[in-house]
């Protein structure tokens, strides 16, 4: 599953806890250093919005992959108005025509074509 774009959300003992060695504390982070393309560790919950749409599009930019967000239990119980937070969305790389027509012809003359691909062509 090399390539996959996960957002994982964790829960996290209440933010004051965080780095006591408290019941059930868990470094997350430094955990999925090595497994993750990013991982975030909200402090508050206004910050919640931008963070979230932060993990998506770090998860589907460049390489897909996994980008886990931890949530201190205090934020989880939190509650309040949050204001949407909108992304826009980048622009796709387009081949230029004549690098896609020279390929095509180079494709149609040749005589044992063989395409070596990765997963990124069903991402395309």
């Amino acid at each position: 599953l090399d390539s996959v774009p996960v957002v994982a959300i964790t829960g996290q003992v209440a933010s004051p806890f965080i780095g006591t060695d408290a019941f059930q504390e868990v470094d997350v982070l430094g955990m999925s250093l090595s497994c993750t393309k990013h991982s975030f560790l909200v402090q508050s919950l206004e910050e919640l919005p931008r963070i979230m749409a932060e993990a998506f599009a770090v998860a589907n930019s460049g390489r897909p992959g996994p980008v886990l967000v931890d949530i201190p239990k205090d934020i989880q119980l939190a509650s309040g108005t949050l204001e949407p937070y909108f992304t826009t969305v980048k622009n796709v790389e387009v081949f230029p025509h004549a690098d896609v027509e020279q390929t095509r012809k180079m494709l149609a003359q040749a005589q044992k074509p063989i395409l070596y691909v990765g997963g990124g062509v069903g991402m395309a």
